[in-house]
């Protein structure tokens, strides 16, 4: 039987391991049972400014590491992140109810993602270019990483969301403060944990679940000098406005993957059989959620109370009829691009 214990939860701020936040505990419910199964600690503003002076004081000698240093603590943390793949699944389930078979390929997922951005490190070049109406000048332009980078990532995948952004960042030499969902927090702190056992050095790479008020913080605090978030389009547009006086950028992730179109001649139980395309906590609780088909013309879809789905059966033909699959693959297989990080 697998281990339900939950992992205890830190704060990691440069070299420091923090078992409580200044802001109040949250409490985390357990996705099997509805129950609060652990107490989480959160950050608040103060501690957000704590880690992004950390960050702002490991870029200079982080920013100036070879490429070479870079990729290679990228592939051992790679490394690690397999060699711990069956704890990374137990926290998955313990965080949100994810599935076994998601969760391993989300692992997966998550080391060839950081191996991808370590063989970037040493691939960010500048370049030299003539100039035709001169006489005999040229140009050149050189990369160069912006500094510290806010991180917010959500609750529904937070291994994946963390390959994702970490490994880029740090690849092209800047240095990250980020806040991971107090939803799922167990799966990032073992991530700060093998940050560490890679040989990252402190204040590098900064790991705290917080309120929202840290994530305001994290936001428009003056040495975050770029914000990556994924989440939802009303948090987006407000971290949009408190950019916007700086011309702070911001890179969005607001999902809305693998919608599907659904003809009138479907049929709703077919297309989508009850309950069985939602993972989720007891009592409707927010759990993994798989995608849904987006809409059907006419019918009314969503489930209804007995478990099934609104709206009679209809006719349909093998055209329409879809083949229901509990974890569809993503839409690309290809990581983000490293170049909006220099």
């Amino acid at each position: 039987m697998t281990d339900r214990t939950p992992p205890p939860v830190h704060l990691h701020i440069g070299d420091a391991t923090l078992a409580t936040g200044s802001a109040a505990a949250y409490d985390h419910v357990d996705p099997a049972t509805g129950t609060v199964n652990a107490q989480i600690p959160m950050a608040d503003a103060a501690d957000v400014d704590r880690a992004a002076i950390a960050a702002h004081e490991a870029f200079d000698s982080w920013r100036r590491t070879t490429p070479q240093e870079r990729r290679a603590l990228l592939h051992r943390l790679a490394d690690l992140i397999d060699a711990n793949a069956d704890e990374f699944g137990r926290r998955a389930a313990l965080d949100n109810g994810t599935p076994a078979q998601a969760a391993a390929a989300g692992v997966a997922a998550a080391a060839e993602w950081t191996r991808y951005y370590a063989g970037w490190a040493d691939k960010l070049t500048g370049e030299v270019q003539g100039d035709p109406l001169s006489e005999g000048e040229f140009a050149y332009s050189l990369a160069q990483p912006y500094g510290v980078i806010g991180i917010i990532i959500t609750w529904n995948g937070p291994l994946i969301s963390l390959s994702m952004k970490i490994p880029a960042a740090v690849a092209a030499g800047n240095t990250v403060v980020v806040k991971p969902s107090e939803m799922t927090p167990f799966a990032p702190e073992l991530f700060a944990e093998l940050v560490k056992e890679a040989g990252f050095p402190p204040g590098v790479i900064n790991i705290l679940p917080g309120t929202a008020e840290a994530g305001a913080q994290l936001v428009t605090h003056d040495l975050v000098k770029k914000v990556s978030f994924t989440g939802g389009p009303v948090t987006a547009a407000k971290i949009l406005q408190a950019c916007a006086p700086s011309m702070k950028p911001a890179v969005l992730e607001l999902g809305g993957k693998s919608a599907n179109i659904v003809f009138d001649d479907a049929d709703p139980a077919a297309v989508c059989p009850p309950r069985r395309d939602d993972v989720r906590r007891p009592a409707d609780r927010p759990g993994l959620r798989l995608p849904d088909p987006i809409a059907r013309a006419g019918v009314d879809i969503r489930p209804d109370r007995r478990g099934g789905r609104r709206g009679g059966p209809g006719p349909s033909s093998p055209a329409t009829r879809s083949t229901w699959t509990p974890f569809p693959g993503p839409s690309s297989t290809r990581p983000p691009p490293i170049g909006s990080w220099v």
